[in-house]
């Protein structure tokens, strides 16, 4: 009897203890969503992807704090696409961006974004952004085979590679996140899906357990330091393969770069992106353009571009696309007699 009354009284305690832990965990995953959003403002912007580990969420509209603390302006589509999504139906030469947080332009609003600035610049040239924060160069070419086959002869691929690019391509995790990745066997990419598991669709619902996968971001892949070695070349591999369906169907590919100096790697950087230049169109850097201001003319505390980088940045590719095209009359499609299109001054 006594035994019995004892057992209820534990399992009721134990009760006691589950449910005031629960609650309390829900009352802080409340008050940490209200802080994010509210205070910090640094709104949901993912969630999982199967093929790209994560991807954009569609029709998203909120403000963000940057790490100067200026607010800025994050829309995006159907698509999950910040900016537009397609090319309209016209003469215009198409260009499409591939990138991460550089060409998504985290930190500055849309109208100051570089390919903003870019298409202001260059008329009749019609561009779509699909740069993903986070993203390495393996990401970006799987993302833009849902855009390859709207892109013809003479239509431009512009790749904005920052070097950080170098250990994401190495990376099976990102952040906590599960990321896509190719390996080189025989000669030949092979590309591993994301292992999209119960701990990637929690943490998008919970900031609490996105923070802790953060801050606990120990990639699991153990040979990571051996593929870093081997970086360069599967960057190299990666943009050969990769590009090919681009320049089969006549498409210029167009490499841009930076970052050079800014990480430890063990490779020399200028080497591989001379070989990668062989590999495309034409290629730049921009390291030595933004070389010549100001850090805080720049970059952002956290070392994205602020307005005057992008401004750099826009300014710097049209400077290129002129020398490459000789003037920027080339860059408007005007070998189809059906298409007329407008002449700048």
């Amino acid at each position: 009897m006594v035994l019995g009354q004892t057992w209820r009284k534990s399992l009721r305690n134990g009760i006691l203890v589950i449910v005031v832990l629960v609650v309390s965990a829900l009352l802080c995953e409340m008050a940490a969503q209200f802080y994010v959003y509210n205070i910090a403002m640094q709104g949901k912007l993912f969630r999982p992807d199967d093929e790209l580990g994560w991807s954009l969420l569609p029709n998203n509209d909120l403000v963000r704090l940057n790490h100067d603390g200026a607010p800025w302006h994050i829309s995006t589509d159907e698509r999950g696409v910040r900016g537009p999504s397609s090319w309209p139906v016209d003469g215009s030469r198409r260009m499409l961006i591939l990138g991460d947080s550089f060409a998504f332009g985290e930190g500055v609003d849309l109208h100051n974004r570089f390919d903003t600035l870019l298409a202001r610049q260059i008329q009749d040239l019609a561009i779509v952004n699909i740069g993903v924060m986070g993203y390495g160069t393996d990401q970006e070419f799987i993302q833009a085979s849902n855009w390859a086959d709207q892109l013809n002869k003479g239509d431009i691929l512009l790749i904005l590679t920052y070097c950080n690019d170098f250990f994401d391509i190495v990376k099976t995790h990102h952040s906590g996140r599960s990321k896509p990745w190719f390996e080189s066997k025989a000669g030949n990419l092979v590309l591993h899906k994301p292992d999209i598991g119960v701990m990637e669709i929690v943490r998008d619902r919970s900031y609490i357990l996105s923070l802790l996968a953060s801050k606990l971001n120990v990639d699991r892949q153990k040979d990571l330091d051996a593929r870093l070695q081997r970086a360069g070349e599967l960057y190299e591999q990666i943009l050969e393969e990769q590009t090919r369906k681009f320049r089969d169907r006549g498409v210029d590919v167009v490499l841009v770069y930076h970052g050079r100096d800014v990480f430890n790697l063990p490779f020399y950087a200028n080497q591989i992106f001379a070989s990668s230049c062989e590999l495309v169109t034409t290629c730049m850097s921009l390291d030595l353009a933004t070389s010549q201001f100001e850090r805080s003319e720049i970059f952002l505390s956290d070392g994205h571009w602020n307005e005057g980088g992008h401004r750099v940045a826009a300014e710097q590719i049209v400077q290129h696309l002129q020398q490459h095209y000789a003037n920027l009359d080339e860059l408007h499609r005007n070998d189809d007699p059906k298409v007329t299109t407008k002449r700048g001054d």
